[in-house]
Formats: structure tokens, C-alpha cells, sequence
């Protein structure tokens, strides 16, 4: 507990996608092109099997996680329980800047 380690590093939604398991949480980062321009986000993920207790802390240790992450355009939240896809992640992305799926390529 209260430890960070990269478990992950991709050039897709994909590979983003596949790293994250269902027992953990995760945080991270992706970089987009939002409408011609290219936007860093804070990504968040709470598995479904992590219990309530571990869910309040991270909560509270994300800021301090993506304070290292600094120039952050939004962030992503993919709900507990929720499958993650590259799909899920873009539909994140364009909830959080507003636009539509077809302004963003990763």
C-alpha cells in the first residue's frame, strides 16, 4: 500500500486497455489529439473487486499522484465496475473536453 510503479507504457487505447486489472487501481496518463491539437489527460481507474475502504484512499492519493504528472488538459475517470476499452477511454476523453469521438486521435 502507498507504494506507485509504472506497470505499463503504450502507444494505444489499447494497450492502455489491457494493462489495467480488476483488482486494482490505476493511475495514469494519456496523451490525445483533440481537434488538431495535442492534449495530456489524467487518467483514473478503480477496479471492481477493490473494496470501499482502498477506493476512499486512492481518492484521496490522486492528487498527489497526478501532481507529478503535471500540464494536464482534464481527466478521465473510467467508473468502478466498468469495462475499459479503447472505446471507453476515447468516449472518456471527448466527455471531458466536450467534443465528439471522431475530434480525437491517439
Amino acid at each position: 500500500d502507498g507504494e506507485f510503479s509504472v506497470i505499463a507504457s503504450g502507444e494505444t487505447l489499447e494497450a492502455m486497455a489491457e494493462a489495467v486489472t480488476k483488482d486494482n487501481i490505476h493511475y495514469g496518463g494519456v496523451r490525445a489529439e483533440v481537434k488538431g491539437k495535442v492534449q495530456f489527460f489524467h487518467a483514473f481507474y478503480v477496479g471492481s473487486g477493490v473494496s470501499i475502504i482502498k477506493v476512499g484512499k486512492a481518492q484521496l492519493l490522486k492528487s498527489a499522484v497526478f501532481g507529478a504528472m503535471e500540464g494536464a488538459s482534464g481527466e478521465i475517470v473510467i467508473e468502478k465496475g466498468s469495462d475499459v476499452t479503447a472505446d471507453s477511454i476515447a468516449e472518456s476523453i471527448a466527455s471531458a473536453v466536450r467534443c465528439s469521438v471522431e475530434d480525437i486521435s491517439i
